[in-house]
């Protein structure tokens, strides 16, 4: 007999069906409360043929569930499984299986026995992978793995060759295995994943008649990323719901688009809500984006569903920057998704920018001829099943991050990380290497600890050292090596630090007493504004400026200044000034006036600061106008990229819409942008763009530097990117910002265009410079290397041959001409191998400012015009802060300093990010510190609030707002909180 208990709110099986003798064929119990599948299920184990469990509470299918051997339909969706017996393996009559909307992280073995299941749907768990051995299951004919978290298939779905169905949407997938051989496939789809390698790749690897098969039907032209994504403003300006004998409700409308969720306000007690002065709401879209509106109802404490519809982003044409109108249908909602019936309407206005979304799909699934007869229009080049749909568009933004760490430990040298989509990955620190998989370990395998050690693990489960004896830690495992290396490590920095200690104590600038400022510096004037605020006007170089330039000993203005007797200045062909002494018969490019002023600054540093300042009023003025960007946090990079690269060069051959003032707003966040918002755009962007994880940039094998991937042709679009990181590079120099991230010195060289030596690759490669370096030192005609001038280069499991000189392969190298070698190898390995990047880079930078304006500094100069020091001195950050309503004396001002001073470089990185935006300091460290005017803008501490509140930073003018807590433990622990727990920006 069949026996239906659904809907009915059951906790416990029903005990009168659970018995041998009523022959049970079919179990329907979904829709209840049931929480563990009993044992006395096995009573039915000779006659149920079908069980249906979905909708209920279950957590865990229990191995006396293997018992029912005839068991031909088994149900269990939208449960909260994590865990299945491996015995379930042995209903080996089962046929349909649906686990889908459950949290399963990982598969059973014992799944791959049952060998005659046709169908099996796993959609909506967290599976990061699916088992390698998935070709048992020979008779699979449907396989649905929807919205879960793979990385990859595994090859065995290309030997499954039963099947008809495969759907894996919405996952992190990067390729496909071949599917060449899968005769019998139907439908393909691989929508939402981040597919890397055509179509055409994965089905191009059989043989030539499944080759021929899947060409006839399958659709080729989808299977790349859309790159840009188009803006899209929309704007919600009435409802329109059919009445019903219910009370008007209190509406809003919910706009989720990829996960991106924007409300509008609540309208109170209408039928036909209207939004008079909406605010625009801007997504990034692409042709696969689907925009859902819902409309909800506001209760007390639960907000319902009232009408809901959706937008395909392919569907909306293109409009001007003001918007058109259109209305969309509104459907009914029910739980279930069915029989939904016409609840009224909605109308929007929507500006999408460019042209509207191009329908690929249409054009390339149309059926092509049969050459060479006279057959039927349509008739198909070969016989048989085709692939009769097939979507390979974008991944979209996941809506939720990924699953907090496992609770299992990773093995020593190990981290788990997540990219900003949510992706979970490992670092190797070891061989400073990432992957996907998460890597095998046994802890049983951690070596014997010394007496006073401790293993420990961080959150991410990454496992660390602890040294109770010296209450410190460490990554390493304590080896009597590893012990021995550490303490001469010790003694060698501290005896380094005690000589930087030194070095600073002689940089460091004796305060002087107050004096009177005198007379203004020749060609000056000070005048008034109308408010009566005074300003100062250099009639030299024809600029105003608020500050005096009396108060200004930083900047080293010397261009009123006359030379010495003797000196003469002149102008290379490139444009560069230089300075001939005459007496001397000598050129330098020092500017001999920089003698005249205070002796105590280093001469290095004077000249740098005399140079920038040169660089910064000369070349780096924004010209009239303002630029707004809209960015979201969570898409910075693609946000970013969208907005900078909409804007073209202008008649100056320089993109002058970005040369302007640019204020940059987050999405869904009020903050004003007067520098601080920018200075944490450009700290969130860098690191987003430079991302190895997006191949256009690699770590050095030496250190966390970063250089030029050499394959990032993985990327179609990898030059566009490079393109538009030049133009982010050149926006921070020219609006005085900086880049988080630090590259490798070959780096600065490859973007002045100066010529690389063998000492260059030793920064990069450190193992490959001592191979050329022995090469050269030592005679090789007796050794028999087999060298030639050429090289082989890997490129996604195919290797080339290249020559570094006409005939390469065939001219060995010898004594006389391995100079010539090494010459070729280091251009090779450090320009020419990356030669078309760095180009792409350096037409971006030049769209800003061009690259000659850089030709005044070195290599190093230009990394810290660029990316600033990352050394926190707390000594000089108290000596340069002031106070607003606190003293320097003030118990919560001293707290702060011995908190700020107990945390280690990382953390104090984080604070004054949190404080500046920026964690990066100019050269002249945090007396130089630029606020919101463009001008020296102290780090401040004002006293704000009560002892419940968090403290606040004003990035633009940073200000720190610390409330007078009571305790050194109270201050710490909500400074931590503000600093590591918060983001976003707001308007007092």
């Amino acid at each position: 007999m069949d026996v239906v208990r659904a809907g009915l709110g059951l906790e416990l099986f029903p005990p009168d069906v659970l018995l041998e003798e009523n022959e049970v064929k079919s179990l329907d119990l979904h829709d209840n409360r049931l929480a563990a599948i009993p044992a006395s299920i096995t009573a039915l184990k000779g006659t149920l043929l079908s069980l249906k469990l979905q909708q209920n509470l279950f957590t865990s299918i229990p191995a006396h569930m293997g018992q029912l051997e005839n068991l031909q339909h088994l149900d269990l969706a939208n449960n909260a499984i994590t865990s299945i017996a491996d015995e379930l393996g042995l209903c080996q009559n089962l046929l349909y299986l649906n686990l889908a909307g459950n949290r399963l992280a990982v598969l059973p073995a014992g799944l791959l026995r049952l060998g005659h299941l046709s169908y099996l749907n796993l959609s909506n768990n967290v599976l990061t992978q699916l088992p390698t051995g998935l070709n048992a299951l020979g008779e699979l004919e449907e396989l649905y793995v929807n919205e879960n978290r793979l990385t990859e298939l595994p090859l065995a779905i290309g030997q499954l060759q039963s099947l008809r169905i495969l759907c894996v949407r919405a996952n992190q997938l990067h390729g496909c295995p071949s599917l060449a051989r899968l005769t019998h496939l139907e439908r393909v789809d691989l929508a939402g994943n981040p597919l890397y390698a055509p179509l055409a790749a994965i089905v191009e690897q059989g043989p030539a008649a499944a080759l021929q098969h899947l060409r006839a039907a399958s659709v080729l032209q989808a299977h790349l990323p859309e790159t840009p994504r188009r803006q899209l403003g929309l704007v919600v300006s009435a409802v329109t719901l059919v009445p019903t004998d219910a009370k008007a409700p209190d509406v809003y409308v919910e706009i989720e688009v990829g996960g991106d969720v924007r409300r509008t306000p609540v309208c109170r007690a209408t039928w036909a809500p209207v939004w008079a002065a909406a605010t625009r709401n801007t997504f990034l879209v692409q042709r696969a984006s689907i925009v859902k509106l819902r409309v909800m109802c506001k209760r007390v404490f639960k907000d319902s569903v009232v009408a809901v519809a959706e937008l395909p982003a392919a569907n909306i044409p293109a409009a001007a920057t003001g918007g058109r109108e259109m209305d969309v249908t509104l459907e009914a909602w029910t739980p279930s998704g069915q029989s939904r019936t016409v609840a009224g309407s909605v109308r929007l206005q929507v500006a999408l920018a460019g042209r509207p979304f191009l329908e690929h799909l249409a054009a390339a699934a149309a059926p092509t001829a049969a050459g060479g007869g006279g057959g039927a229009a349509g008739a198909r080049a070969s016989p048989g099943p085709s692939i009769s749909s097939l979507s390979l568009s974008p991944a979209p933004s996941p809506a939720t991050p990924a699953a907090a760490a496992s609770s299992t430990a990773l093995p020593p040298g190990w981290e788990e990380r997540q990219t900003p989509e949510g992706r979970v990955f490992y670092v190797d620190h070891t061989t400073r290497t990432t992957h996907w998989r998460r890597p095998a370990f046994d802890p049983r395998a951690l070596p014997a600890l010394p007496q006073g050690w401790e293993a420990r693990q961080t959150p991410q489960g990454r496992v660390y050292y602890v040294d109770h004896a010296t209450r410190t830690s460490t990554w390493r495992p304590p080896t009597a090596a590893t012990m021995a290396e550490q303490h001469r490590f010790d003694d060698s920095m501290a005896t380094r630090l005690a000589a930087m200690r030194e070095s600073h104590h002689r940089r460091t600038l004796t305060a002087s007493a107050p004096r009177a400022l005198g007379p203004l510096p020749p060609g000056w004037e000070e005048r008034q504004t109308e408010q009566g605020r005074p300003y100062f006007v250099n009639h030299a170089t024809r600029t105003t400026q608020w500050e005096d330039p009396r108060t200004q000993s930083g900047v080293l203005d010397v261009s009123m200044v006359p030379l010495p007797s003797g000196w003469e200045m002149r102008q290379t062909a490139e444009g560069r000034t230089f300075f001939v002494d005459h007496n001397t018969r000598t050129t330098t490019f020092s500017d001999p006036r920089l003698s005249q002023f205070d002796s105590s600054h280093p001469r290095v540093s004077r000249d740098f600061k005399y140079k920038l300042w040169i660089f910064r009023n000369k070349h780096c003025q924004p010209i009239a106008g303002t630029t707004k960007l809209i960015v979201s946090r969570n898409t910075i990079f693609q946000d970013s990229y969208a907005a900078v690269m909409a804007y073209t060069k202008g008649p100056s051959g320089l993109c002058d819409a970005l040369r302007c003032r640019l204020f940059i707003t987050f999405t869904g966040e009020a903050g004003l942008d007067y520098g601080g918002v920018a200075r944490e755009w450009y700290f969130l962007l860098s690191h987003a763009m430079l991302n190895p994880m997006y191949c256009l940039f690699q770590y050095a094998s030496n250190n966390y530097a970063l250089q030029i991937n050499p394959t990032s042709s993985v990327n179609p679009e990898h030059l566009q990117y490079f393109r538009f990181v030049g133009r982010i590079l050149a926006l921070a120099i020219f609006n005085s910002k900086f880049i988080d991230t630090a590259f490798t010195p070959v780096f600065y060289k490859q973007l002045l265009n100066k010529p690389v030596t063998l000492k260059d690759l030793e920064g990069v490669d450190t193992e490959y410079y001592n191979s050329l370096d022995w090469l050269l030192k030592n005679s090789i005609d007796d050794c028999a290397l087999g060298l030639v001038f050429s090289t082989t280069v890997e490129r996604f499991g195919v290797q080339e041959e290249i020559d570094l000189m006409p005939n390469g392969r065939q001219t060995e190298v010898t004594d006389a001409n391995k100079a010539e070698y090494v010459r070729l190898m280091t251009e090779w390995r450090l320009t020419k191998s990356v030669a078309a990047q760095m180009a792409a880079l350096r037409s971006g930078f030049e769209e800003i400012m061009p690259l000659q304006h850089l030709a005044i500094f070195d290599e190093r100069e230009v990394e810290l015009v660029l990316i600033g020091l990352a050394e926190l001195d707390v000594g000089d950050w108290q000596r340069s802060a002031i106070y607003r309503n606190y003293t320097a004396t003030s118990p919560q001002i001293l707290w702060f300093w011995e908190v700020v001073r107990s945390w280690d470089n990382e953390k104090r990185a984080r604070l004054l990010q949190f404080v500046t935006g920026s964690s990066r300091l100019p050269m002249g460290g945090f007396k130089e510190l630029i606020g919101s005017n463009g001008t020296v803008q102290p780090f401040c501490i004002e006293k704000v609030g009560d002892r419940k509140m968090l403290p606040r930073s004003h990035t633009c003018f940073n200000r720190l707002d610390l409330p007078p807590y009571r305790n050194k433990a109270e201050l710490e622990e909500k400074l931590s909180i503000a600093v590591e727990e918060t983001e976003g920006f707001g308007l007092e």
